[in-house]
């Protein structure tokens, strides 16, 4: 039987391993996942959020209507133990922000998204316009794309355009 508590240990100090070490264990590794998925007439997006609430999950489309933004937000708790004696707890709030990337063939007013609490996956569904295999697939913007599209963003802002 495996037990899996969910705990990160790491050393707090580099003292020799014979000697008296500290050890911050922490309840959450803060790790996301994601894939996606073509079927004939949808993309899927699933994202493993462990640990999140539905309220702490955002998402919103861009006015262009080819970036979808994740957000998640969360508090986790951490304990630093000194010879397995509990010296110290902390409380900080564990934020991300995801970007994605839609693709033209996508009915932006059928989008959705479900969050199962449960077991923490995000799947959002984005509808294609017309039906069939295309190869396509939701992929991540990088944050050079992303300091790019906010770059030209506020070119278009100086020279009063509208975004």
């Amino acid at each position: 039987m495996e037990l899996e508590l969910g705990l990160k240990i790491t050393r707090a100090r580099d003292n020799d391993v014979s000697s008296s070490t500290d050890f911050k264990v922490s309840r959450d590794v803060f790790g996301q996942l994601w894939h996606s998925r073509e079927t004939d007439s949808v993309f899927i997006l699933t994202l493993h959020l462990k640990g999140f609430k539905k309220d702490g999950i955002g998402t919103e489309i861009n006015k262009e209507g080819d970036m979808l933004t994740i957000r998640g937000r969360k508090q986790v708790e951490e304990m630093v133990l000194v010879k397995w004696v509990k010296w110290r707890k902390e409380s900080e709030i564990k934020e991300f922000k995801k970007v994605f990337r839609i693709p033209d063939i996508v009915n932006l007013d059928k989008i959705k998204a479900r969050f199962e609490e449960e077991d923490g996956t995000l799947t959002v569904t984005f509808p294609k316009k017309v039906k069939g295999i295309t190869g396509l697939k939701i992929e991540e913007v990088e944050e050079a794309e992303k300091t790019e599209e906010k770059n030209r963003a506020r070119r278009r802002n100086q020279r009063g355009e509208r975004t």
